[in-house]
């Protein structure tokens, strides 16, 4: 597996070394992996991130005792070595060709949306694909692949998965919501990749009173939605303006903009808790 750190410095199995060095990982099978947001210098959500790694490598049968502290020394040696302040971590943990259990952590190349994709919203278009398991994070190249391929030569911005039924489930790399009068909808857990992001927004939910459930989203009646808007570790909360070739007037859904604010508190509380120092 190729190793696209950014960035000057990458880790693997409790050593430090400079990325040219370290270009590529002999990964063998499936390899289950993380994405976690440095903020001004410190992890988001660590714990829960690291959490989910574990649980994703416990459901493929994977070695997992003790991958947490391992892992987040590696995040701390990277993130100090290559002085990050913004900027995105992927853990990536699998079998090398001799039959040992690995890991690496690595910066990747990270897009933050803009303030006007906020305001406005972005494009999103349908993609008829199911996951193999949706409740492990498991690499799958060829979905990411397209869905960057739209992004660089389109102005759609994620992909929202439909699966045999026509139900929506998940984004290719976020969760989705839609909004219906008072009340927050989302796809069934048992049909997604429970992201920490969505994790931290149903704290936010229970917080606020808002009326929430879990529901089957018929991608044929995504459009009658009064909202709609997709979360991840990069974007946070990011309103949907279309879906295919139908409008959503999400951005200024005041349901959303009280979800953002209770977000954004949950955020900041986070990275209080984080000292690395």
């Amino acid at each position: 597996m190729k190793i696209t750190s950014n960035l000057p410095f990458v880790a693997a199995d409790g050593q430090v070394y400079y990325a040219y060095d370290l270009e590529e990982w002999p990964f063998q099978g499936k390899t289950i992996y993380e994405v976690i947001r440095i903020m001004a210098g410190k992890p988001l959500f660590m714990e829960e991130h690291l959490e989910r790694l574990k649980q994703s490598g416990l459901t493929l049968g994977m070695p997992m005792e003790g991958i947490e502290a391992a892992v987040a020394e590696d995040m701390k040696q990277v993130v100090a070595h290559c002085e990050i302040k913004d900027n995105n971590l992927k853990i990536v943990a699998g079998y090398l060709e001799s039959g040992a259990f690995s890991y690496v952590v690595f910066p990747v190349k990270s897009f933050y949306p803009p303030k006007d994709y906020y305001e406005n919203g972005v494009k999103t278009v349908l993609m008829h694909v199911e996951r193999e398991n949706p409740n492990a994070k498991v690499i799958n190249t060829e979905l990411s692949t397209k869905v960057d391929n739209l992004r660089e030569t389109t102005d759609i911005f994620e992909g929202l998965l439909v699966d045999s039924e026509g139900r929506i489930t998940e984004g290719s790399r976020s969760n989705v919501f839609f909004v219906q009068g008072d009340r927050l909808l989302t796809p069934r857990s048992n049909h997604v990749l429970l992201g920490i992001t969505r994790q931290k927004l149903l704290a936010a939910i229970e917080e606020l009173g808002i009326a929430f459930e879990e529901a089957e989203i018929k991608a044929s009646e995504a459009y009658l939605y009064d909202a709609c808007f997709i979360t991840g570790t990069s974007i946070g909360l990011l309103p949907v303006a279309q879906i295919d070739d139908q409008k959503i007037n999400s951005p200024g859904n005041p349901i959303l903009k009280k979800l953002q604010e209770g977000y954004d508190r949950i955020v900041q509380t986070s990275l209080e808790k984080i000292d690395w120092e």
